[in-house]
């Protein structure tokens, strides 16, 4: 579990990075870190059930990889 709370941070870091100086390229490697990230399983079920419930969301979630001038938060139609 604690591994992917640092992966996890890491990459909201990486995200944020990625805002100040957006390419192609790095939303490709960004996008491909996503489903790295929540797709493992883990020995934890019930983080393996949310990581799996985070993956529906995945269009809305990585919004900002098309919409860098968008707050992390923003969710598109709100």
């Amino acid at each position: 579990m604690r591994r992917f709370l640092d992966d996890f941070w890491d990459y909201y870091r990486d995200l944020l990075a990625y805002k100040d100086t957006p390419s192609e390229q790095t939303a490709e490697k960004l996008q491909s870190e996503f489903w790295k990230l929540f797709d493992t399983k883990s020995g934890y079920h019930l983080l393996y059930e949310r990581k799996q419930l985070t993956l529906l969301k995945i269009s809305e979630l990585l919004y900002v990889l098309e919409h860098p001038e968008l707050p992390l938060h923003h969710c598109p139609g709100t």
